[in-house]
């Protein structure tokens, strides 16, 4: 006996997107998804990453450096706020070619 053998689920038991997307967090934008993402941060807001190794450092002792990268054919400039100006240095030798 094969009673078995045909078995599916219904199309309307099937989600339509993945799990995470179904909770109240994503599928509610506006005021929920704000307080919910302001209560989530980590760390003092006064601090900022380093843009190569991502230490938290306050902002007044940051060192404020001018990276120069190719964007395609085109050299492109962007200012980028780093711990020491050793990782200044070490981030514009990676985005060298």
């Amino acid at each position: 006996m094969q009673i078995f053998s045909d078995w599916r689920l219904p199309a309307s038991d099937i989600p339509a997107s993945p799990a995470k997307q179904q909770t109240a967090i994503n599928r509610k934008p506006g005021l929920i998804r704000k307080i919910y993402t302001l209560l989530t941060q980590k760390g003092d807001p006064t601090l900022i990453n380093c843009a190569y190794c991502q230490k938290a450092i306050p902002e007044e002792t940051t060192y404020e450096y001018e990276l120069i990268y190719m964007h395609g054919t085109l050299i492109s400039r962007k200012k980028q706020k780093y711990c020491s100006k050793r990782c200044a240095s070490h981030d514009q030798m990676a985005h060298e070619l």
